[in-house]
């Protein structure tokens, strides 16, 4: 093999000069002279510099190396072109054959290739140049070479350093992107072929949006950072949950005052194992009550009328005790109170397994709700459906209660007159406003501390829903709360 490529070297050679035995015969007396210019120039260039240089007489075949380029190819003696050939790398050997064909034709070549010297393997980078030529056809090559194995081997470290980079870059589980004031994609590392120049909006689903806008307004006039979750499009135009960290940076565009630098995680499987788990615990709470109700109507609900017929029957069968049974007051209020207990349980039975819920719906639930309510309590307790769609039964069973905590706590708490609650529905959600006209919380973030206000705030983020406190001594308490339906 490397004596097939030493010769293809040479027929190179010596095709391209047209040269032929008489030529070459003719001319030594002449390149005698010309050999001493060449070693001269190959003693100047080893004194001016590191580089080790070389030539090669094509008339002769004589090569002459400087010290540097024998220290580089490791020799004690001068060798020939095709002795050279025969260390370079393999895979490097035709880059070797190409440039030789272009520097006989004249041209200045700059390459770089690799020797095996002593199992070793050597970075060198050469420009060669044809550089006498005259009426006989004599040629003579000259040329310098360089190691730079150790820089080399740096470069690809560093190549390889910045291929794990960017493998990083584009694979780690969060994406960076810049945007501009204008909400134009900068760079990603997320898509980042595809998406520059792109509006970033384009990658949030429209229920999100204009609650985004307000982030950017706010880190925009306060420079902090700001999160949100959200859903946007994936790399494969699939739905996913989103988390953002939205900051404002200064001064490292040339052609913005400021970008927006933002750090999103995909969160897709984090809120599905939220969903499940929230799910499973609500599944489990219903199931609960739903037992304790069943307990409740079918157990104590049953004693206390079995209690009530068997004093009314005892009373009857002992006539002599009837007539006094029948006017002693304490009697009456015997019946009295079985009558009221039989009618909280009932009561409370419904309220944890709310049979209508499952028959006719949220909406179908809420009426005989506010209805009994209405009969039960003094507080007159409005009702307003301005809505067609109804949620699934996750989502109802939470709405459901939610209504029932709020109502509870202004029975309890408001000192109010009126409750209040209106359902509407627009593209995207069901819209809710929970209302009464009681004392209300003072401004504070104190009332989030309360186990009932906890309670609802919990189950609207448990179901996706996003929701706004407004109360103020006085002023009663507002719950506004959305809930996505597509």
């Amino acid at each position: 093999m490397k004596e097939n490529v030493a010769k293809e070297i040479e027929g190179y050679s010596f095709e391209k000069t047209n040269l032929n035995s008489r030529k070459i015969s003719k001319q030594i007396a002449i390149t005698n002279s010309k050999e001493l210019l060449l070693k001269k120039y190959v003693e100047i260039a080893n004194k001016e510099g590191k580089t080790g240089t070389w030539g090669i007489n094509l008339t002769t075949r004589k090569t002459f190396l400087s010290k540097a380029s024998t220290e580089m190819l490791e020799i004690k003696k001068e060798i020939s072109f095709e002795e050279f050939s025969l260390v370079v790398h393999p895979e490097d050997k035709q880059i070797i054959l190409d440039d030789w064909v272009k520097i006989l034709k004249g041209e200045t070549i700059k390459t770089e290739f690799r020797l095996l010297i002593n199992n070793k393997t050597k970075w060198i980078r050469s420009v060669s140049t044809n550089q006498w030529k005259d009426e006989n056809n004599e040629i003579q090559v000259i040329g310098s070479m360089q190691d730079i194995t150790d820089i080399k081997e740096k470069y690809l470290e560093l190549e390889i350093k910045q291929k794990e980079l960017d493998f990083i870059i584009h694979h780690i589980p969060v994406s960076v992107t810049q945007l501009s004031p204008e909400f134009k994609i900068i760079f990603s590392n997320y898509d980042h072929e595809n998406s520059g120049g792109i509006d970033f909006f384009n990658h949030i689903t429209p229920e999100f949006q204009e609650n985004l806008k307000l982030k950017f307004t706010e880190v925009r006039q306060t420079a902090k950072s700001v999160s949100i979750e959200l859903k946007g499009f994936g790399k494969s135009l699939t739905i996913n949950w989103f988390r953002l960290v939205i900051n404002k940076v200064e001064g490292i565009s040339k052609d913005y005052d400021y970008t927006y630098l933002i750090i999103a995680k995909d969160i897709t499987i984090e809120k599905q194992f939220q969903e499940e788990l929230i799910r499973a615990s609500t599944e489990s709470e219903e199931k609960e009550r739903k037992r304790i109700a069943t307990d409740l109507h079918d157990g104590v609900c049953q004693n206390l009328v079995a209690l009530k017929l068997l004093a009314i029957k005892f009373a009857r069968e002992n006539p002599i005790l009837s007539e006094t049974f029948q006017k002693n007051s304490l009697f009456n209020e015997l019946k009295s109170l079985i009558d009221s207990t039989l009618s909280d349980i009932r009561r409370c039975s419904y309220d944890l397994m709310p049979i209508n819920l499952e028959l006719e719906g949220l909406y179908g639930a809420l009426k005989p709700f506010f209805a009994v309510n209405n009969i039960a309590t003094s507080i007159k307790h409005s009702l307003e459906i301005n809505a067609i769609t109804e949620p699934n039964d996750f989502i109802a069973i939470n709405i459901y209660r939610i209504v029932q905590e709020f109502i509870q706590n202004s029975q309890k708490h408001s000192s109010g007159t009126e409750i209040f609650l209106r359902i509407s529905e627009n593209k995207h959600h069901l819209i809710f406003c929970l209302s009464d006209n009681g004392q209300g919380f003072p401004k504070t973030e104190d009332y989030k501390t309360g186990i009932g206000i906890l309670g609802m705030l919990a189950r609207i983020k448990n179901i996706g829903g996003t929701y706004n406190v407004i109360t103020n001594s006085g002023s009663g308490v507002q719950l506004y709360f959305s809930i996505n339906i597509g």
